[in-house]
């Protein structure tokens, strides 16, 4: 199944686009009717009844991370109830707090169920992820993480990912094709790649966005030990894990101070200021979520002597997401090795994800600028949908000039969506990028120096928006 119809019908399934308008517009691209209806069976989204802006993404982003890290892992169970065991998780606490490295496995299982109305499905996924932390050196925490994605046609095994001096490092031919690597991917199979999120352009501003600085994680940290979320139900007979003595609890999550934690937190790191929701209220929308849960509540399981987590399982079902459906996920974790040495060391034979592109494309005779040329138009392509979400507009510029790309990219640069103004490699001659917009829709256009720049075949063409986007020109729209 080609990628880039999967991925079509997926950006307009996402817009309430019909399914005979898709199919018309495919047909008329030249794709045959048996493709597109087995790209109908292999792509199932649910239609939204509201369109959230990225930045409720971002801030998802910045929960989940503090959450699931700091809340579960740093101070979590320092949430519980004052009762007559509180000192002893407050002793928990501190304990976290002293670990420097341990080795964790953790389960993720997913299943979002929706009505007839939207789709007639369960959808199931499950994330299994296993690997060693760092932090001995809290301005640089390392961690190796091996991954398995159980999601129908979009799985994949052992991924493997690192994280050192903010650089990512990843090794994985399946997760690689995923992400619509064009070449053999048996190049790939032990190749690991290089990606700095500095270089990315449009995740630069997410980055910039979910990094917290030094006092508001004082902050943070200190609202999640005085919240009052979790609520000890009963204690259990405990186990012998990894040889050691452990105590079983089963606690519920208090979904009132819950929603009351989530919301200070937002507000601590700063996410909703000078930013546009339309008209969204984001705290009264996370509220309705929190509210419509069915259930919350885990089980966690302590050493005896040492006070530290050794398993533990969270549960919740029903949370919303779009329409009437609801999201339910189990997360089981296990730690070990606490204090143990790891050796988590930058990879040997590494190539960057740029040459990992270059390969990729000038299999298919693209020369390395044009190589650049596509990266540019794809990065300012997803800059300017996030930018379409927080204006409900694309910036509007009379015309497809050169001069338009730079008010264009200007524009992208000061929403923080873009960290540089992108030129095309020579920018002389007919090689300029140009841009035109009326709002609703736009046109990026460049022109390749290969005449058998193979992307062409699937190109915008004719005149869109006073750009000339025939051959050998190439032009890409929403």
């Amino acid at each position: 199944m080609d990628q880039n119809l999967i991925d079509y019908i997926k950006k307009c399934r996402e817009q309430n686009i019909s399914d005979e308008q898709i199919k018309n517009a495919l047909l008329n691209a030249g794709w045959k009717g048996e493709n597109i209806d087995e790209g109908f069976k292999t792509v199932v989204v649910a239609r939204p009844k509201k369109k959230f802006p990225k930045k409720l993404i971002k801030i998802g982003i910045i929960v989940l991370g503090v959450i699931i890290i700091a809340g579960a892992v740093s101070a979590g169970y320092a949430l519980v109830k004052q009762t007559s065991s509180a000192n002893m998780f407050k002793t928990m606490a501190e304990k976290i707090g002293e670990v420097k490295t341990y080795h964790y496995e953790v389960n993720l299982e997913f299943s979002a169920d929706a009505s007839e109305s939207e789709v007639d499905t369960t959808n199931k996924m499950s994330v299994n992820l296993n690997g060693d932390i760092d932090r001995t050196n809290p301005q640089d925490i390392k961690t190796h993480i091996i991954l398995d994605l159980d999601a129908g046609p979009f799985s994949f095994q052992n991924a493997e990912a690192k994280f050192i001096d903010g650089l990512i490092y990843v090794k994985s031919p399946e997760a690689l094709s995923l992400m619509g690597a064009n070449s053999d991917i048996d190049e790939f199979k032990d190749q690991w790649l290089e990606i700095d999120l500095d270089q990315l352009g449009p995740l630069d501003a997410i980055k910039s966005e979910t990094d917290l600085n030094e006092e508001q994680t004082k902050q943070i940290e200190e609202l999640i030990k005085s919240a009052d979320v979790l609520k000890i139900e009963k204690t259990l007979k405990g186990e012998i894990i990894n040889n050691v003595k452990t105590s079983h609890y089963k606690f519920s999550i208090n979904k009132e101070n819950f929603k009351k934690l989530i919301i200070e937190i937002i507000k601590i790191t700063g996410a909703t200021e000078n930013q546009s929701f339309g008209e969204i209220n984001i705290e009264e929308e996370i509220g309705k979520s929190i509210d419509n849960i069915k259930q919350m509540d885990g089980d966690l399981w302590v050493g005896k002597n040492d006070k530290l987590p050794y398993r533990g399982t969270i549960n919740v079902v029903g949370l919303p997401t779009t329409g009437t459906m609801g999201l339910n996920f189990t997360i089981e974790f296990n730690f070990s090795d606490f204090n143990k040495a790891v050796n988590i060391t930058k990879p040997e034979n590494v190539k960057s994800f740029n040459d990992m592109m270059n390969n990729s494309l000038e299999e298919a005779g693209v020369t390395s600028r044009d190589v650049r040329r596509m990266s540019d138009v794809r990065q300012i392509s997803l800059a300017l949908e996030m930018y379409y979400s927080d204006n409900s507009a694309y910036p509007v510029v009379a015309g497809c000039t050169s001069a338009n790309w730079n008010t264009m990219s200007n524009a992208l640069k000061n929403a923080q969506f873009m960290s540089t103004v992108l030129l095309d490699p020579t920018n002389s001659g007919n090689n300029v990028y140009m841009y035109a917009s009326n709002g609703k829709d736009y046109v990026l256009r460049f022109v390749p120096e290969d005449l058998n720049f193979s992307p062409m075949d699937i190109d915008t063409d004719g005149i869109v928006m006073g750009c000339n986007c025939n051959d050998p020109a190439f032009c890409m729209s929403p």
